[in-house]
């Protein structure tokens, strides 16, 4: 089946008038691949980061000296947040540290943290927060965490991303 879409994709391009992609680097490689005919308008509506608006934001004021990993997205999806919490166990048995997490879904990821008796509450910040916000949170950080579950999509993005020979 994941065959017989990559087939049907390539075929819907080739008879797209038009196509509209979330990156330039998924414009480019349509464009390199030449699975669009060569008059096969592209639009690009970007998705991404805003990087100017996170360069000038500062940090926010709860900066401790302990190091903090940051999550800032959805729980309970793709999102895999237990699979985190298991790492920030190991890595606590080794040093102090804290995790922030961004979220919508901010009484899901309580649920998640509720169910752990082997982390201590004190080290998992859960927060809700604007998003103009979010950037000076997240430059309170020394790393970011993800986690992710692999999907159907995620697939292939990297079937069609694959560099070519």
């Amino acid at each position: 089946l994941y065959h017989f879409s990559l087939w049907f994709e390539k075929k819907l391009f080739h008879k797209s008038n038009a196509v509209i992609v979330l990156t330039n680097r998924m414009k480019e490689k349509l464009e390199t691949q030449k699975i669009l005919r060569s008059n096969t308008l592209i639009h690009t509506i970007p998705c991404c980061v805003d990087v100017e608006y996170f360069s000038k934001a500062r940090a926010h004021d709860d900066k401790s000296d302990v190091f903090t990993f940051a999550y800032c997205g959805s729980v309970g999806t793709y999102n895999l947040i237990d699979e985190m919490f298991d790492f920030l166990n190991v890595v606590q048995k080794k040093r102090a540290v804290q995790f922030l997490i961004l979220t919508q879904n901010q009484n899901r990821a309580e649920q998640f943290l509720s169910l752990r008796t082997d982390l201590s509450p004190k080290s998992i910040t859960i927060l809700f927060t604007p998003h103009k916000n979010i950037a000076s949170y997240l430059k309170t950080a020394d790393a970011a965490l993800v986690f992710r579950r692999d999907s159907a999509c995620a697939i292939a993005l990297r079937t069609l991303l694959k560099p070519t020979k």
